[in-house]
């Protein structure tokens, strides 16, 4: 009313107080002032019995803006008058009241002085227009206080305070463009007032546009980096120099590929860079040449031709870049030329064009034709550069068909580059280094040989490596689930005993992803999420290649979107607070599934915050990615407000981990707006709860905020919210200490928390659950009947195994049951596992039984080989294992043989022979040796057995076996001389004498055998006679062996 009353009486006396004249004051000096006064009070009077309205009050503020008040203090009028107004209920009051107050003050300049009477009330002015700024619900009015702190440059000296800067830091972070771009430019001015105060937060904000810029997801965005940069290198290009080159270099790479208007601004940016600091960007001078080029080239926006012309003039003027783009571009001139003359160039560009002109200075004709000459030669284009199509359209195809950015002067490539050569690597350090990798060989890991093959851990290092067979291979993709599936029941119960597993096992399921169909992407997340689980801290170096499943050009579906964010939880729990080298990777993902969640019931965004909540503690050089969209998701309007709830539960874990004082009047703002227009009490609650963390952090440069605060909970009739009460109490005594933040654990999905849950009881040295072994159960699977065919056998052989594997004590063998069932071949690699798990636990008479089984199975004639085969695989891992087969040798030998096993056969026949020392053995192993061709342990074992039993009667078959011809031919002659000529003996002769090639001693036998009437020996000898006339040189002879062959003969034929 106060207001009013003195705005309505300045209103009814248009020259103010001066409207008295000098003349008048002196004719009426004596009854003037009663006069006046007298008048003055009966306006006052009638305009107190006037309602005050809204309407009445801005017109009233407008009005007291049409006077010049640069001769009157009005110092105490402006505190209680007009200043109270700035915090009117209507917006339109307190953005007439702003105008108001920084006319009177501006005008005169009483208060823009440093000292005298007016500093104080200055002091006071700026100090409530920057907290308007900061705490006003209306962005209009927060827009003017910063346009009129704009304007007052005037008064520096009392915005450059320490509280003021401090508070307007606060609206870089602003939810309107216009205010942020408005208060850089502010507070970049103010730099040169207090740059004490001024430049480590203006540094931050330097950090974060450029980390912006670079994750930006829209184009708008990237726009307002760079102006909010461009004012900032302006407005404190003193203060802003050390940075020029980090921001160029964030810059340039962005130009060629960005559309036409960001383009555009960054070049204007690239301009001012220049002006600032010159000297940073020559190094990248020729890069950045090639850009404007491209942009010059573009015909189609005059804007972005603008952009690079300025920038090209700052180029040449502050960064020495003259002449040179003539020689290196030789169509730069044609363009420009083609721009003053097109009559599409507006004046602007034209001035701007010969500003150019003058700055890149004259070239030396005949340099600038050899450049030309050069140039299109190497482009198979003409001579002349200026005979390019005619306008600037022609000149811009000129451009691109010589290449564009490719499309500069060889010769300038010329000059020699140094060559760098990758060092070699020392062959023995590579040599020594190199660790052979764990194959398996049968059933047997090569880096376990001295280890027990009857433990756990054994059991889980050959389960391991036969799933990563599956894993690893890319024809059985079929069986990459289940094989994912088993590692991780297998590593359930392990938990830290998982470890020298982890470097096969993460590249193995990250594998199997790749390959895999896009629907059982989530599963392998979900796998994944479970084994980090289990791991938690060993799975650390292991990590890196995950990190680069979080893409933000393909997020998947829904589900497998909420598996990743999973995914990412309990890799922020397992590296604890070694995660922020990582946030860079998973934050822009997290961001993009918010982004791009359109669904009603926002089920993503809803599994994200909890994300966010957990990965608080790294966020601190990110707020401004996450913050905006925290705060954009409690509009409920447009949000249901089960995500409003948890929105402002992750804003008060990140409130309460990091420094988000930059974000304090936004994040105020837009709870104070929640707050009054709150659906529910629960939700308002929470919101006052988000205050409370938030006054925690901030203690003291809360309290700007608490006035608004008060007023719009008093307004909702919230009067009983104690935390708040009692938060405020404390404050206000310098007792409030902030809590640490509560700990947020992962959400686990499906049966993931019994994946990581700890270990059962009843678990064996190594942590690894037992169980108790079935019998009915096994002897089920391992009674027979006889089968039909080989397929039966083998379906017996495959049902036995399984159940073994069922009823193993090792949860690792038990974990690969399932998946064995369904794969031959993983169930014939650890089947020699699961017996011996199972065997080492039945009672004595059980292992009876089923051995007896086993060789009931093997005595059926009809029994493929392959059962064979792995009864004697069996055998041989018991017996490495020390656990001897209670199966008789011969039998085992028997088995070998009849399955044609030779090495398991001489391994058996070896073993006999140790048992029991007998002629046959030794033909046998002889033989055997020789067919294994292993002639030297023929030999050997012949030698060994007249060194062990010198009175053994030689045979003359041991010979023959070793190709021993010529103590085969000794024996042989020795019987013929004993016992007389014999048809072996002779037959045995022959063989031995050809063998040796020795015709001299064959020819008479074959002599005394045709004079003979022996037609038996005669034929059976005859192509050995053949052979021998033919190496004689005989042909008569030989064709006399020949006629005694019968017809049918072969060797005849």
């Amino acid at each position: 009313q106060r207001m009013g009353t003195m705005s309505m009486h300045y209103a009814a006396t248009p020259n103010g107080y001066r409207a008295n004249t000098q003349s008048a004051a002196t004719a009426s000096l004596s009854n003037g002032r009663e006069q006046q006064n007298d008048s003055t009070l009966l306006v006052t009077k009638a305009a107190s019995s006037i309602p005050v309205t809204t309407d009445m009050l801005v017109l009233a503020l407008r009005t007291l803006r049409m006077f010049d008040f640069s001769e009157e203090n009005l110092s105490e009028f402006v505190r209680n008058a007009i200043l109270q107004y700035l915090s009117h209920s209507s917006s339109a009051v307190r953005k007439e009241a702003i105008y108001a107050v920084s006319h009177i003050v501006m005008a005169d300049p009483l208060y823009r002085s440093m000292a005298g009477a007016g500093v104080e009330v200055a002091s006071e002015v700026v100090q409530r227009l920057v907290s308007t700024a900061v705490i006003d619900l209306d962005s209009d009015v927060r827009l003017t206080a910063v346009q009129m702190l704009e304007k007052g440059t005037n008064f520096d000296f009392h915005m450059g305070k320490a509280q003021n800067i401090q508070d307007l830091f606060l609206l870089l972070n602003d939810e309107v463009f216009a205010v942020r771009l408005t208060v850089l430019g502010v507070i970049g001015r103010l730099a040169n007032m207090n740059p004490a105060h001024v430049m480590p937060s203006l540094r931050r904000m330097v950090v974060q546009l450029l980390t912006e810029l670079e994750f930006a997801r829209s184009n708008r965005e990237r726009e307002e980096c760079i102006q909010l940069l461009m004012v900032l290198v302006r407005a404190a290009e003193n203060w802003v120099r050390p940075y020029v080159g980090d921001i160029f270099r964030k810059i340039l790479p962005r130009i060629d590929d960005a559309p036409a208007q960001l383009a555009s601004k960054l070049l204007n940016t690239v301009a001012e860079l220049a002006r600032v600091g010159g000297s940073d960007l020559v190094d990248h001078l020729d890069q950045l040449l090639a850009s404007i080029m491209h942009a010059l080239g573009d015909t189609s926006n005059s804007a972005k031709r603008m952009s690079a012309l300025k920038a090209l003039n700052s180029c040449a003027s502050f960064c020495g870049m003259v002449i040179e783009p003539y020689v290196e571009y030789p169509q730069l001139f044609s363009i420009l030329a083609e721009i003053l003359k097109s009559s599409q160039s507006d004046s602007e560009m034209r001035l701007e064009v010969m500003r150019t002109m003058g700055a890149l200075g004259a070239i030396d004709p005949h340099r600038f034709k050899d450049a030309a000459g050069v140039t299109s030669s190497s482009s198979g284009g003409s001579s002349n550069p200026a005979a390019a199509p005619g306008g600037a359209a022609g000149a811009g195809v000129a451009l691109q068909s010589q290449g564009g950015l490719r499309g500069s002067n060889p010769a300038r490539k010329d000059k020699k580059k140094r060559r760098y050569r990758r060092p070699q690597p020392n062959i023995m350090t590579a040599f020594n280094s190199e660790r052979p990798k764990a194959e398996l060989i049968g059933d047997t890991p090569t880096d376990t040989y001295g280890a027990s093959f009857s433990s756990d851990t054994y059991y889980t290092l050959i389960s391991v490596n036969a799933l990563l067979r599956i894993l690893n291979d890319k024809s059985e993709s079929e069986f990459h689930r289940d094989a994912a599936q088993a590692l991780i029941i297998m590593f359930a119960p392990l938990q830290d005993a998982c470890a020298p597993y982890l470097d096969k096992v993460v590249p193995a399921i990250l594998g199997a992803m790749d390959i895999s169909p896009t629907g059982d992407k989530e599963f392998y997340l979900v796998r994944l999420s479970r084994l980090v689980g289990i791991a938690r801290q060993l799975i650390r170096p292991f990590l890196e290649p995950v990190f680069r499943l979080f893409s933000t050009e393909t997020l998947g579906g829904e589900r497998q979107q909420m598996a990743s964010i999973g995914l990412i939880e309990v890799m922020a729990e397992a590296l604890s607070g070694d995660f922020g080298p990582h946030i860079a990777t998973v934050l822009p993902f997290l961001i993009a599934v918010i982004d791009r969640d359109s669904s009603e019931q926002h089920q993503t965004t809803l599994r994200a915050l909890p994300a966010l909540q957990i990965l608080s503690p790294s966020l601190e050089g990110y707020l401004f990615l996450v913050m905006p969209r925290l705060i954009a998701l409690l509009d409920i309007a447009t949000t249901p407000i089960n995500v409003v709830e948890a929105a402002l539960k992750c804003i008060s874990s990140v409130v309460a981990a990091v420094n988000c004082s930059s974000f304090a009047s936004r994040i105020v703002l837009t709870l104070v707006r929640l707050l009054q227009c709150s659906p529910t009490p629960a939700l308002q609650t929470a919101a006052i709860d988000v205050l409370c963390t938030l006054m925690e952090q901030l203690q003291d440069e809360f309290t700007v905020f608490m006035p608004t605060i008060d007023a719009a909970m008093k307004k909702r009739g919230i009067t009983d919210h104690a935390q708040y009460e009692r938060y405020s109490r404390l404050l206000f005594s310098g007792r409030l200490v902030p809590k640490e933040p509560p700990r947020v654990q992962p959400q686990m999905q499906g049966d993931a928390a019994q994946a990581v849950s700890a270990p059962a009881l009843g678990q064996s040295s190594d942590g690894l659950a037992k169980q108790e072994v079935s019998v009915s159960q096994l002897r089920r699977a391992w009674s027979t009947k006889q089968q039909v065919s080989k397929d039966g056998w083998l379906r017996w052989l495959h049902g036995f195994t399984y159940e073994l594997l069922q009823q193993s004590p090792a949860p690792a063998l038990r974990a690969c049951s399932n998946l064995a069932n369904r794969h031959p071949r993983l169930s014939k690699d650890l089947f020699n596992a699961a017996f011996v798990s199972c065997w080492t636990v039945l009672p004595g008479q059980y292992q009876q039984e089923i051995i007896a089984s086993l060789q009931g199975v093997a005595a059926h004639a009809d029994v493929p080989p392959d059962i064979l085969q792995t009864i004697l695989g069996l055998a041989g891992y018991m017996e490495r294992d020390e656990k001897q087969i209670p199966i008789d040798l011969k039998r085992l030998g028997d088995y070998a043989d009849r399955c044609h096993a030779l090495a398991k056969e001489l391994h058996y026949k070896e073993a006999e022979w140790t048992l029991e020392k007998n002629y046959e053995t030794i033909e046998k192993l002889i033989e055997l040796n020789q067919n294994l061709d292993l002639h030297d342990s023929a030999v050997g074992m012949l030698d060994y057995v007249r060194k062990d039993q010198p009175d053994v009667q030689e045979s003359v078959e041991w010979y023959l076996r070793l190709q021993q011809w010529d103590k085969a031919l000794v024996i042989f002659r020795r019987q013929e001389a004993e016992r007389g000529p014999s048809y072996e003996n002779t037959k045995g002769q022959i063989r031995c004498l050809f063998e040796m090639s020795d015709w001299e001693a064959l020819s008479p036998i074959y002599e005394r055998i045709w004079n003979g009437n022996d037609q038996q020996l005669q034929m059976a000898s005859a192509n050995i006679g053949m052979s021998m006339a033919w190496a004689m040189g005989n042909i008569d002879r030989m064709e006399y062996y020949l006629a005694t062959l019968p017809n049918k003969s072969r060797d005849k034929s």
